[in-house]
């Protein structure tokens, strides 16, 4: 039996497998499949779970790298008040996050 491996298909198979695992037992899906989580206080302060580290940082924009593409923060005086393996927090005049998918996935 001759059987060529397509990673596409897979990988779009394991997540559709996941999704519906997430779906059945009732799990959060930004913890099981590895999703950005956002929380924005204000336009002061933005907390980014899940994220895969630092592209750019400057004092008007700062772009972060998730597992579905990037997060773009644009702003006044941003800082980045903390960076952990598991979150990061950006403070500062937000003015605009975008969300890219697909980019340098």
């Amino acid at each position: 039996m001759n059987r060529t491996f397509n990673s596409k298909k897979l990988t779009a198979r394991l997540r559709t497998t996941e999704t519906g695992l997430v779906q059945f037992f009732d799990l959060p899906p930004d913890v099981v499949m590895d999703l950005p989580r956002l929380t924005l206080v204000g336009n002061s302060r933005l907390v980014v779970e899940n994220h895969r580290g630092l592209l750019v940082y400057t004092r008007d924009s700062i772009r972060i790298k998730v597992s579905t593409g990037e997060i773009t923060v644009d702003g006044v005086d941003l800082i980045l008040r903390a960076i952990r393996p598991e979150a990061l927090v950006v403070e500062g005049n937000i003015t605009q996050i975008t969300l890219a998918q697909g980019v340098n996935c």
